[in-house]
């Protein structure tokens, strides 16, 4: 049996040059060449075994012999960013430690409670915005999803730092790039610094910092020592928080039975629940950055594919309410446009896929969008089409569609990014007439690890009018 599957000839260096300038080109020239399993190889990288078979990624995705790491890929792009206690970044125990502290307070009940607050959050934002000009709707989506991360993460205190919060996270987003997360960290962390992003990352940890003290003695709590002293340094040389500013699963997104905790928010949990000061930070960070940015770029491009699906557009302004429509808008365009390119597992034991035994050290990547493309699994895959998750269609639908990964490892956040969505796209479709400036598709770009309108969703609004039923 052959150990890995083929792919190209081509030097390491030229791979990873074609990988950078056209991360979505290049996998699907890739594909067409060599099928739905093949091998890229890329400068400092293991070997990568590129899967676009929708069975061998559910397979991948659930790794029912613990084959993979998921954390540790990660590691290396985003842990200068979320930290090491991040549920992001981590694999094993502690990954399913803080897995059972999280989930419950992203489910079922928890989440669904949180409909009329994105709502109010979603009609102050268009209140805001433009008449009869073009503006670019991702930045409005940006906001309201960053918004509703702050409440679901803050609660409703201290709205001097809430503030801050609203401020400081988009503006770190806007210092990261993946050029310069793939470098080397002496390197990396010299470009961050130039930036501005390590300064903005202080000023935002002195914020996170200074509330989770002032938690921590609301709740009567000890701040765990030694561990739970966020000016200490935490290994490998990372950096002194506090040191310059001092402290200031489920498949698919059905119900769970998850309460959250009598104060409200995800900070008040973890502060009762985990010790650490630096565990609790790094969780709150992950939230902040990757809960609002991949729910924002999902909202940019559903909003970009409907106003140039006028049939589809025209069904949701009719029936904005509709849910069952709504969710298939919302899924439809996370087939079309998944804000990810791929998973990632890093093998620590050999695994069987499509015939190949592929060993340990090895990485897999699912690559969800080329499997949301494969015409054999989405029939006309190209198009927007809500309907093929609606009666017959969507069982079929629903197993092959994987934005949020499958199995154990699915996106904890993926229940309330639903919601949000959904929510959104109701409120927008109920109060305002959006057309797009330019008919033409805007173009997929590669924003750190998220794929985004590259022209931010220009559209041009104004207050919808309803004609009235007598004259």
């Amino acid at each position: 049996m052959s150990q890995l599957p083929p792919g190209s000839r081509l030097p390491a260096l030229v791979q990873s040059v074609h990988a950078a300038r056209d991360p979505l080109g290049s996998v699907r020239r890739l594909r067409r060449a060599h099928g739905p399993i093949f091998t890229r190889r890329l400068i400092s990288e293991a070997p990568q075994v590129v899967v676009a078979d929708v069975a061998a990624a559910r397979q991948v995705f659930a790794d029912p012999t613990g084959a993979g790491l998921v954390g540790c890929p990660r590691k290396r792009l985003f842990e200068s960013v979320v930290g090491e206690h991040s549920l992001f970044t981590m694999d094993g125990p502690a990954w399913e430690r803080h897995h059972r502290l999280l989930a419950p307070a992203l489910q079922g009940r928890a989440i669904e409670a949180w409909r009329d607050t994105i709502a109010e959050i979603t009609d102050r934002e268009i209140a805001g915005w433009p008449a009869h000009r073009a503006f670019p709707l991702h930045r409005a989506m940006r906001r309201i999803a960053l918004e509703v991360i702050v409440r679901l993460v803050w609660g409703a205190r201290l709205p001097e730092r809430r503030g801050r919060l609203r401020v400081l996270a988009p503006r770190m987003l806007d210092r990261l790039s993946l050029a310069a997360l793939v470098m080397p960290p002496r390197v990396r962390d010299r470009v961050l610094t130039a930036n501005g992003f390590t300064d903005l990352r202080e000023r935002l940890d002195e914020v996170l910092f200074a509330e989770i003290t002032d938690r921590r003695r609301q709740h009567g709590s000890k701040s765990g020592g030694a561990r739970g002293q966020h000016g200490s340094e935490s290994g490998n040389g990372r950096r002194q928080h506090g040191s310059k500013r001092g402290s200031g699963s489920g498949d698919g997104d059905g119900d769970g039975d998850g309460d959250g905790d009598g104060d409200g928010d995800m900070l008040s949990r973890l502060v009762g629940e985990e010790e650490d000061d630096q565990a609790v930070r790094d969780e709150m960070v992950t939230l902040l950055l990757a809960g609002h940015e991949t729910t924002a770029a999902g909202l940019a491009w559903a909003f970009e594919r409907l106003l140039r699906t006028p049939r589809v557009w025209e069904r949701l302004r009719d029936e904005p309410e509709d849910e069952e429509f709504l969710q298939a808008v919302v899924r439809e365009t996370l087939r079309i446009r998944p804000v990810a390119l791929t998973g990632h597992r890093r093998l620590v034991a050999p695994m069987e896929i499509l015939g190949y035994e592929i060993p340990a050290g090895c990485s897999v990547l699912p690559m969800i969008r080329l499997i949301h493309q494969d015409p054999a699994v989405f029939p006309d895959p190209a198009a927007f089409r809500p309907d093929r998750f609606l009666g017959d269609e969507a069982g079929p639908a629903m197993r092959a569609w994987l934005p949020f990964g499958h199995g154990a490892r699915y996106c904890v956040g993926a229940r309330l990014a639903m919601l949000t969505m959904r929510t959104v796209i109701s409120r927008v479709a109920a109060s305002t007439d959006l057309a797009a400036p330019d008919p033409r598709p805007e173009s997929q770009q590669l924003r750190q690890v998220t794929v985004t309108p590259g022209s931010g969703t220009r559209a041009v609004a104004r207050p919808r009018r309803r004609e009235p039923l007598f004259t």
